[in-house]
């Protein structure tokens, strides 16, 4: 044991000095760390900013915009005029097509004509016949009262000469047989004298009789006249086919459907109108006048102007419009949609704001001087179109004029809300 201490003390002075030069060197770098974590400054704590939405914003003012809206009408005529045939028969021929413009006159559909020339034909003759019979029968009355005349004067010969051989046969100057063939040429006298004042007599029914069978077949031979002309069938005005019903070679009924026709100076344009335009309509009917629409048809732009109210509502009960065009169009035909701009007047105290501005078509958002949102009931008056951008043309009794308002789309209910302005843009529509 004393051999190892011996051992141990002779190498301690080296071993101490290297553990001396370590523990030296780290307390001067503990040192240095510690002077230099003294002498920096400290990072000043980060300030918390609060994050506000980016708004877009414009001034209203009072537009100058025509308020309206866009609809899909309809091409109708007040009346549309359908021809019916008058005869049966097969179709010969179809001249015109549907939409086609045609004249007051023009031949449309022929048909077969031989059926109805031989009808005609006979009912002519019926009433050439009842024709004559009535002249022969009027001839016959003019003879029977001459006739009539002559038997009464006959009959009183005949009486006076009977007469006589009476007194004869009292004389004995006339025999029995002379006196019976006086009498028997007095009652042939008679008899003819009745037989004639019975023709007489019976004339006024028998000419009436007549004359209603010459009506008869008169009325029988102008239809027959009328049917034989039917089967050319012409325009009875002047107006557009709106549709033609039969085809060449078809066989038809009397009162089969041929053609319709409409005057197309009649043609307007229907279209429903919301709810709170014809509130605006009913409120001030002066501006009803000055309501217009506009459309486009292949590829030709058309005006129209108001015409009236019609009595009846749309499928959805919306009141619809009329409105007649302000010049003629040969394209116009009835039954066609049409995408329509109705177009009002302009509105005092109206205001002009982009679609994204109004909220669930009800409100849009002021902005206050703190920059928070106030949200403000409006009404919508109409909408509007410039460069291609849609418009609402609104109302609203409690907004000023110069009022900043929120043109952005929030996607939820944020009144009150603070938020930063991207931008202020002048409302000048």
């Amino acid at each position: 044991m004393r051999s190892f201490n011996m051992i141990n003390d002779t190498a301690n002075p080296t071993t101490k000095r290297k553990v001396m030069i370590t523990a030296i060197t780290a307390a001067i770098l503990f040192v240095i760390i510690l002077i230099l974590k003294t002498a920096k400054p400290e990072t000043p704590a980060a300030e918390t900013v609060e994050k506000l939405t980016l708004v877009s914003t414009g001034e209203l003012t009072f537009t100058t915009m025509r308020p309206g809206f866009k609809t899909i009408g309809t091409l109708t005529a007040p009346a549309v005029t359908e021809i019916t045939s008058q005869v049966q028969g097969t179709i010969k021929e179809v001249l015109i097509e549907n939409g086609e413009k045609v004249i007051k006159g023009q031949p449309l559909i022929l048909i077969d004509d031989v059926e109805q020339a031989r009808l005609f034909s006979q009912a002519k003759a019926q009433y050439a016949q009842a024709n004559a019979a009535l002249i022969k029968a009027e001839a016959q009355h003019s003879t029977d009262l001459k006739l009539l005349q002559k038997d009464k004067e006959l009959s009183q010969l005949a009486r006076k000469s009977l007469e006589r051989y009476k007194n004869l046969q009292k004389r004995n100057l006339a025999t029995e047989a002379q006196v019976d063939q006086a009498n028997e040429t007095l009652q042939r006298q008679e008899s003819s004298q009745l037989q004639r004042q019975l023709a007489v007599d019976t004339w006024s029914a028998q000419q009436a009789e007549l004359e209603a069978n010459l009506e008869s077949a008169k009325a029988q031979f102008e239809q027959a006249e009328e049917d034989l002309a039917s089967t050319e069938v012409t325009a009875p005005f002047s107006g557009r086919v709106h549709l033609v019903s039969v085809a060449n070679a078809g066989r038809i009924s009397k009162g089969s459907p041929l053609i319709s026709l409409y005057d197309d100076q009649s043609v307007v344009l229907e279209a429903s109108l919301p709810p709170t335009t014809m509130s605006l309509l009913m409120q001030h009917k002066e501006l009803q006048k000055e309501m217009t629409a506009s459309g486009s048809l292949w590829g030709q732009d058309i005006g129209f102007r108001f015409k009236s109210l019609a009595q009846r509502s749309n499928a959805q009960g919306n009141p619809v419009a009329l409105f007649e065009p302000l010049q003629e169009f040969q394209t116009l035909a009835v039954n066609r949609g049409i995408e329509a701009t109705i177009t009002l007047p302009v509105q005092t105290n109206t205001y002009a704001i982009p679609v994204t501005a109004l909220h669930d078509h009800a409100y849009i958002y002021l902005l206050k001087d703190d920059q928070t949102l106030d949200r403000v009931d409006v009404s919508i008056v109409g909408e509007a179109y410039q460069s291609d951008e849609r418009f609402y043309i609104i109302s609203a009794p409690s907004i000023k004029p110069g009022s900043a308002y929120v043109t952005s789309q929030m996607l939820s209910d944020i009144n009150g809300l603070k938020v930063q302005p991207a931008q202020t843009q002048g409302q000048t529509l």
